[in-house]
């Protein structure tokens, strides 16, 4: 499930509080979410969680280093 596309989703399409709160507690209680399923929970170092998201940065976003910079930036 893309979480951020859930999240953005939901908070944008509804300002009814008690179904935003439904929604919430559905998740967290869904099968795929209990603590025991998150393995990427397991590592509890803030480094490494920043090393991960770096690297996905820079695989996904960045393309490996191939995305060409703005053009105003290269002057």
């Amino acid at each position: 499930m893309d979480l951020h596309r859930f999240w953005d989703g939901v908070i944008t399409t509804s300002q009814n509080l008690t179904w935003l709160r439904n929604e919430a507690t559905a998740l967290r209680n869904g099968q795929g979410f209990q603590r025991s399923q998150l393995t990427e929970l397991a590592n509890t170092e803030f480094e490494s969680w920043a090393k991960e998201s770096y690297e996905i940065a820079t695989k996904i976003a960045y393309i490996n280093g191939k995305l060409n910079r703005c053009a105003e930036r290269r002057k």
